[in-house]
């Protein structure tokens, strides 16, 4: 098992669903390179039992972990979000965009 932390999100036209994510992959409290998944990729991660939290990067550069990341199905569609909710969309709070 895995731990992962993502820190930029790339959504789609519509800001409803996340196209892909920056993360890196955590490692006894220190981070790998940057790594790029897709939105199917950081759910088959979650789905395998790998831990996906967010990363804030804070002012004075150093990174602090958020929240975990859960894939929560609604009306048979799965979304990565850090909350269950009903809403139809994918939300990892406010990440930055790229």
């Amino acid at each position: 098992m895995a731990e992962y932390g993502i820190y930029e999100v790339h959504y789609d036209d519509d800001h409803a669903k996340i196209e892909e994510v920056h993360a890196y992959k955590i490692t006894d409290n220190s981070t790998d390179g940057k790594h790029t998944f897709s939105r199917d990729e950081v759910i088959s991660k979650i789905e395998a039992n790998n831990k996906v939290i967010t990363l804030i990067k804070k002012d004075n550069g150093n990174w602090e972990r958020g929240s975990e990341v859960i894939v929560y199905e609604v009306d048979n569609e799965k979304f990565i979000k850090t909350e269950r909710n009903s809403k139809k969309e994918d939300n990892l709070g406010e990440l930055p965009e790229y």
